[in-house]
Order: structure tokens, then C-alpha cells, then sequence
């Protein structure tokens, strides 16, 4: 007669009441466990990575084989996204946006009015909207409800606001606000919004699989008024006939109304100014640049232009600019040139 041995209990894990499958599994050194919540049909998955927080999805399988060959697909995509240093958990959508503005700022190509006019944009209207959601639970349901939340924010603020300046109380309206926002404003905060998403998807927080699209609101961009050719013509003449010698008192000699003659000071200044007017549209320079041009700064150049089909060498000046260019440091003073063909008014076409 046989000893009657004691059969060995084997622990079954599970996780969650009524759980079908507990058993753990591995795959390249990571383990795995796929059970059956109680009241679901498909599978559901734990998986621990060494130094990860504890990852659980949902599988759309009801096959044990099936989920398992899953997991490891899931597994070997999280080992790779690790090796790339992209996170295996999506994080909210505050992290990632501040992550991104100090991505910005430590960029020396990032000019300050862009970094300003972004972290603007993020710190008021995205974060505010997005905040604490999860960057993989946005989707384009989400930013068309953040479009119409954004039309109306300032609808809800108050008409006026009140602040302390020089010690004193002031009260401020912000009637301009309850304008409706343009177009052209919609979508500089949408460049914004989808940089982030882009940045998001990068760094691991957005699938590869996540079809989310920030699409650009139609706009028709309102170009900047500007002179055409013939406009320039005609103030170059006028500001030339302003300006002119015939004009001064000693030299009208009764051809010409007294009204319409001029003294040496006010000719003096319309020469300038006539001069000023041409130096400008033929240079391109702006204001700000100009102001601190020096004659050292304007040296004699040369340089190859096309004139009827033909390129031929061109008399002209080489300008050097001071000021902040892209990719100095912030701190130091870059020079940069500009070239400009003599005869200046023909340039303003």
C-alpha cells in the first residue's frame, strides 16, 4: 500500500477579485502576469521593469497565448523606448510643457521675444486647460473643446483689474480683451500647442500609434501696409522736390510764392530727411540698427548681380550692423553685413 503523499499548493497571484490568470511570466528580463478581472472577458496585464513604476494595460485579447505574445510586443516597444531615453508612462501635460520651455531656453539659437511670447502662451492658456490630463488622453475632441474654452476666456474675466504702482492703488479696464481673438492670434497659440504635443510624442508620452493632430485653423494673413513701386516714386520725388535748392528764399528770385519758399534751416533738415528716407529703403536697415551707424561701419564693396539675363559686377557698400544675432551668446555683441548696390533708389523696388 502506497504512502499517501500530500499534494503541493501552488500560489496562484491574482490580482483583482475573480481573476482567472495569475500566473507570472518573463520575457528578456522582464516579468509579466496577464489575468481576468472579475466582469471582463479580455485580459489584463502587469509589468514590472527594474527601476519603472508598475505599468497595467488593458489587452483586447481573450486568449491567454494571444495576450501573452501581446505583452511581449509591449515589452520588447518599452525596452526600446527606454534605450532611446523616452518615458514608458505618459505624464501630464504641465511636466511635459514646462520640460519643454526649459528645452527652449536652454537653446542659444531661442531668441528671448520667442521664449517670451511661448511661455506666454503656456503658462496662461495651455497649462491652464490641460493641465493635470495626461498627455495620451488628449485627443482632437479635447482641443476642439480647449478652442471653444479659449474663445470665451476672457469673456469671463472681469471688466477691470486693479494693481499697485509707485504705491498706489490702480484700477485698469481690460475692455480691448473682450474683443473676439484673432485668427492670426489662434494660430500662433496652435504653433504652440502642437509643438508641444510634437515634443510630447519625442519624450514617450505620446505613443507613435496616437493619431492626434493639432490642425491649423484657416486665416487669411493680412499683409502689412507697404509702399509699391510707384507709391515710392512718388514720395522719393515729392521728398526730393521738398528738399529742393530752387526753393530757398535767396534763390526764388519771384518765380515762385513766397508761401512755397524755405529758409536754410528747414532746407538743411529736409535734405536729411530726403536722404534718411532713401538710405532706409535702399539698406533695408531698421530703425533701432541705424541709430548707432557709423560712417567706419559703411566700406566700399563689390559683388556679382544679374542685369538682364546677364551677371555683371556691381558697384556698391557693404554694411556692418551691430547687435544680438541667432546662435551668439546673449551677452556678446555680433556684427553682421549687408550689402547694397549704389544709387539707391532703384533698390526700393
Amino acid at each position: 500500500m502506497g504512502i499517501k503523499r500530500k499534494s503541493k499548493k501552488v500560489k496562484n497571484l491574482r490580482f483583482g477579485r475573480g481573476s482567472t490568470y495569475g500566473e507570472k511570466y518573463e520575457y528578456k528580463g522582464v516579468r509579466f502576469w496577464v489575468y481576468k478581472r472579475e466582469g471582463y472577458d479580455h485580459c489584463t496585464t502587469k509589468i514590472k521593469i527594474k527601476g519603472q513604476k508598475e505599468i497595467r494595460r488593458s489587452l483586447d485579447h481573450r486568449d491567454l497565448e494571444e495576450s501573452k505574445d501581446k505583452v511581449k510586443e509591449m515589452i520588447f516597444d518599452y525596452l526600446q523606448r527606454l534605450k532611446s531615453g523616452q518615458n514608458l508612462k505618459s505624464r501630464s501635460f504641465k511636466i511635459v510643457s514646462q520640460e519643454y520651455l526649459k528645452k527652449l531656453k536652454r537653446d542659444k539659437r531661442v531668441i528671448d521675444s520667442k521664449l517670451k511670447k511661448y511661455k506666454s502662451v503656456i503658462t496662461l492658456y495651455l497649462d491652464e486647460y490641460f493641465g493635470d490630463m495626461k498627455m495620451e488622453s488628449i485627443t482632437e475632441k479635447v482641443v476642439e473643446d480647449y478652442r471653444i474654452w479659449r474663445d470665451e476666456y476672457w469673456d469671463k474675466k472681469k471688466d477691470t483689474y486693479t494693481y499697485n504702482r509707485n504705491g498706489k492703488k490702480v484700477v485698469s479696464k481690460r475692455g480691448f480683451l473682450k474683443k473676439p481673438v484673432s485668427l492670426s492670434t489662434l494660430h500662433k497659440e496652435d504653433v504652440v500647442l502642437r509643438k508641444v504635443i510634437e515634443y510630447g510624442r519625442l519624450s514617450g508620452d505620446l505613443s507613435k500609434d496616437n493619431p492626434l493632430e493639432v490642425k491649423y485653423r484657416p486665416f487669411q494673413s493680412t499683409r502689412r501696409p507697404s509702399f509699391t513701386q510707384k507709391e515710392w516714386n512718388e514720395v522719393l520725388d515729392r521728398s526730393k522736390y521738398r528738399s529742393s535748392k530752387d526753393r530757398l528764399w535767396e534763390n526764388n528770385k519771384g518765380k515762385k510764392d513766397t508761401t512755397d519758399c524755405i529758409n536754410h534751416n528747414t532746407y538743411n533738415q529736409r535734405v536729411l530727411l530726403h536722404d534718411y528716407i532713401s538710405f532706409m529703403v535702399g539698406s533695408g536697415l531698421r530703425t533701432t540698427k541705424s541709430i548707432n551707424l557709423k560712417w567706419k561701419d559703411i566700406i566700399p564693396h563689390e559683388f556679382i548681380q544679374e542685369i538682364n539675363g546677364k551677371y555683371k559686377k556691381v558697384k556698391g557698400i557693404q554694411i556692418y550692423v551691430s547687435g544680438k544675432c541667432q546662435g551668439q551668446s546673449k551677452n556678446v555683441p555680433a556684427w553682421r553685413s549687408k550689402s547694397v548696390p549704389l544709387g539707391l533708389k532703384n533698390i526700393g523696388s
